[in-house]
Order: structure tokens, then C-alpha cells, then sequence
């Protein structure tokens, strides 16, 4: 059951204070909690809108400053593109010289040189799942026996296309 703030009577519940203390208790207990100069109460502070509406806006753009960053060091470009081509080149190169290797130690030959394309021995007798080819030109890679050496090549002539 509330009291009255004021003076302790029985009140209704949604009343503060009694019939007796009405106006005079509330403007009494108010001056109590009023910050007095050199009191160590201070005011309950609210948050004001206008700091947060600061806060947020320091937010957005600290958020993108991050994202224009990240954005402008992701590559792009042709040189971007050359340069994922030819690794994708250097890869097929690899692989189809490894297979060659392989063909060898199981046939005791090496491959035919020519083009290396859906008839040519690697690819029939699945050493190669697929005949590659070049990303830069859509061509298919040879091979090509210099000396006693076979060697894969790609005619793109692009820059950085050799192992």
C-alpha cells in the first residue's frame, strides 16, 4: 500500500502524497533534491539528441572511410586480368608438363609432339581429363621436343605466359 512521501498516511495508489500535503510536499521534496552549488549531488544528466545524432554521423563516416579503403585496394582492371590470366597459364603449363612426365615413366615414351588437343594421346588416355587452353587466346597449348627435351608452350605471346 504507498504512503505519502511526505508524511508517512495511507494513500490511493496513484497519488504521492496525502490531501494534506498536496502541493507543499511536492515543492518540499523537490527542494531537497535540487543541486545546490558545492553539493556532491549532481543532476542525473539525459543524454542529449544532439550528441547522439554527432556520435552516429562520426560513426557513418569513420564506416566509410573503411569502406572506400578496403574498395580502392581491391585489384581491378587489365592488369588485374593479364596478370590472373597468366598464373592460370603457368598452372596449366605445370600440370600438362607433370603429365607429360607421368606418360613417360608409364609408357617408356614421351608423347607425340603437336598440338595438345580432345585426340592427342594425353587427353585420349586420360592423363588429362580435358584438353586446357590458354585463357588469354582460347588456343590450345603445345608440345614441342627441343633436343631431347619436350617442352609445353603457349602461343598467347603474352607477357609472363613462360614458366
Amino acid at each position: 500500500m504507498p504512503v505519502c512521501l511526505k508524511c508517512g498516511k495511507s494513500i490511493d495508489p496513484d497519488r504521492h502524497y496525502c490531501e494534506e500535503c498536496g502541493l507543499v510536499g511536492k515543492a518540499q521534496v523537490e527542494r531537497m533534491f535540487q543541486v545546490v552549488e558545492g553539493s556532491p549531488y549532481k543532476k542525473k544528466r539525459t543524454a542529449s539528441y544532439r550528441w547522439i545524432v554527432a556520435v552516429m554521423l562520426g560513426f557513418t563516416a569513420s564506416l566509410a572511410v573503411v569502406a572506400y579503403a578496403i574498395f580502392s585496394m581491391m585489384p581491378s582492371g587489365p592488369e588485374f586480368v593479364n596478370k590472373a590470366q597468366a598464373g592460370i597459364c603457368r598452372g596449366n603449363l605445370s600440370r600438362i608438363e607433370v603429365e607429360v612426365e607421368r606418360y613417360y615413366e608409364v609408357e617408356g615414351e614421351y608423347p607425340p609432339a603437336g598440338r595438345i588437343d580432345e585426340n592427342h594421346p594425353l587427353v585420349v588416355d586420360r592423363y588429362l581429363d580435358e584438353p586446357s587452353i590458354c585463357p588469354a587466346t582460347d588456343h590450345y597449348y603445345v608440345l614441342e621436343k627441343d633436343g631431347p627435351v619436350f617442352v609445353v608452350t603457349c602461343d598467347s605471346g603474352e607477357k609472363g605466359h613462360d614458366i
